[in-house]
């Protein structure tokens, strides 16, 4: 799992980097272009501090240049982006079932392997010699505490690294993307385009500009 989330943050880091190199700009991102007294020009990719677009990265939101705290985010999506909302929502609710199905299989699976000592200790066991009669090993006997802790560790198992730590990933993913969700559905509405219009008046023609 380490090996896996190296490999994603080794791609998020290459995709910033070609975006750098290309100057490909990102949401929340614009160009800037300058010229030094040699004359040479020089383009660079900064945040946009104007922007009503918000980004994430390093484990935090950002808005107009500014940190976002997880409460804030949820309080502008709650008020701006209901789907950006209810994506933040339903990303938390998996996390916590996450988070509560690792909690259970972790604990079956300490119990489990509380029973399998418990009844290797206390079990019968048969003792092996060969034709010189030289000890060659011993072999348990399985009982039922066995059996039981051998069955909890295997449910505790599936319960907690199947179920609980997907559900964990993914809703940690549904929480950090909500602001994608509040740039491609929302900013565009609040982000003003300009109409024109030719109309006649009492004096003429009239050439009207909305923004």
């Amino acid at each position: 799992m380490r090996k896996f989330l190296l490999f994603l943050m080794g791609i998020a880091v290459t995709c910033v980097l070609c975006a750098q190199e290309y100057n490909v700009t990102m949401p929340g991102q614009k160009k800037v272009t300058t010229v030094d007294s040699t004359g040479t020009v020089t383009t660079q990719i900064v945040t946009d501090n104007d922007s009503e677009h918000i980004q994430y990265r390093s484990g935090s939101w950002f808005y107009k240049g500014e940190t976002m705290t997880e409460s804030q985010f949820l309080s502008k999506m709650q008020a701006e982006c209901t789907a950006a909302y209810q994506r933040f929502q339903a990303g938390a609710k998996q996390q916590k079932t996450g988070i509560v199905l690792a909690s259970v299989g972790g604990a079956t699976l300490l119990i489990g392997a509380g029973f399998m000592i418990g009844g290797a200790a206390t079990s019968g066991h048969i003792n092996y010699y060969n034709n010189s009669g030289w000890y060659v090993g011993t072999e348990l006997l399985p009982n039922w505490a066995m059996l039981t802790g051998a069955c909890m560790m295997l449910g505790g198992t599936i319960v907690g690294i199947g179920g609980g730590l997907p559900c964990i990933l993914l809703g940690h993913n549904k929480k950090t993307n909500a602001h994608l969700v509040y740039n491609n559905e929302c900013v565009s509405r609040k982000e003003p385009t300009a109409t024109m219009n030719v109309g006649f008046t009492g004096n003429g023609i009239c050439l009207v500009v909305n923004f």
